[in-house]
């Protein structure tokens, strides 16, 4: 008995998803479980600072959501020595290199637009400086200071 054309597709389709380390169903899961963990991380370092999460800025019906909404603007550092004020963190589990980076801009800049002046925390380092209204910080959440400090 001779296999169909279905089932040697499907078997190709299964061997291919399971030997694809980036780009397959498994890498995507582990991607989603570690954004997840350091999501809740951030969380952790933000205890005392009133924030929404990203769960309670859903619930409540908006549907662009950084993983923090800060309920009072702070003063941060952020990448290239300066202070700013930061309204939202967005949290990514990653290496911040340029071209990543350039593909997280974009999304950065609806919250901008929606919640003012924000940071994107790129847990493992980056390659790359924010500027006026997108910050970046490495590592996890610094110091910070209420905005009447700044």
């Amino acid at each position: 008995q001779y296999p169909t054309p279905a089932s040697l597709f499907f078997s190709s389709l299964r061997a291919c998803a399971a030997s694809d380390p980036l780009n397959g169903p498994r890498h995507d899961t582990y991607r989603r479980h570690l954004g997840c963990v350091y999501e809740s991380l951030l969380t952790q370092q933000l205890l005392g600072l009133p924030h929404l999460t990203e769960s309670d800025l859903r619930t409540s019906g908006r549907s662009k959501t950084p993983d923090v909404l800060l309920l009072s603007p702070v003063s941060m550092p952020v990448k290239g020595g300066r202070r700013m004020s930061v309204c939202w963190i967005d949290s990514k589990a990653m290496y911040g290199d340029p071209v990543t980076h350039r593909s997280n801009v974009d999304q950065a800049r609806s919250y901008v637009n929606r919640y003012g002046p924000g940071v994107v925390l790129y847990w493992f380092g980056a390659a790359v400086g924010g500027d006026d209204d997108v910050g970046i910080i490495e590592y996890g959440v610094p110091e910070v200071e209420g905005i009447g400090d700044l």
